[in-house]
């Protein structure tokens, strides 16, 4: 496996989005597995437009943060991309909502679209939105 990172802080949405996606795609190759942070200072529609143009078929996960952690600091205002190229069998990402109404019962439908078809191991990452639900509810039916 092979990882990029890249980061910008250019003030044009679509310039960060690509900047960001090249400078990480230079170190990792095609990858299979992109994630993008932006602040919230950025059309996000078109930073991941500019993303998408640099990663092409990679599965795509992310969200806005408060700041993205870079080697030269936070950055308030910033696109980060971490790219990852590789030999993988299966990836799977999936998008739910009402977090904060059912904990549980997205945890549980979570878990059900990551196990598809029956793998069995794996690396689970859960980016959840901390401001809502019940965090550890979400975990229980997750692992349920």
């Amino acid at each position: 496996m092979k990882a990029g990172v890249g980061f910008s802080e250019h003030e044009n949405s679509r310039q960060a989005g690509r900047g960001a996606a090249e400078q990480a795609v230079a170190l990792s190759g095609e990858p299979a597995l992109t994630i993008l942070f932006i602040t919230d200072s950025y059309d996000a529609a078109q930073v991941l437009e500019a993303v998408r143009s640099v990663v092409g078929v990679s599965r795509l996960v992310g969200f806005c943060c408060g700041g993205v952690i870079a080697p030269q600091g936070v950055l308030r205002q910033g696109v980060g991309v971490c790219t990852l190229a590789g030999c993988f069998n299966v990836i799977r990402t999936t998008l739910e909502t009402g977090l904060n109404a059912h904990p549980r019962a997205v945890g549980e439908r979570v878990g059900r679209a990551l196990l598809v078809e029956h793998p069995t191991d794996g690396l689970v990452m859960v980016l959840p939105d901390a401001f809502q639900g019940n965090l550890p509810e979400m975990l229980r039916g997750l692992y349920n």
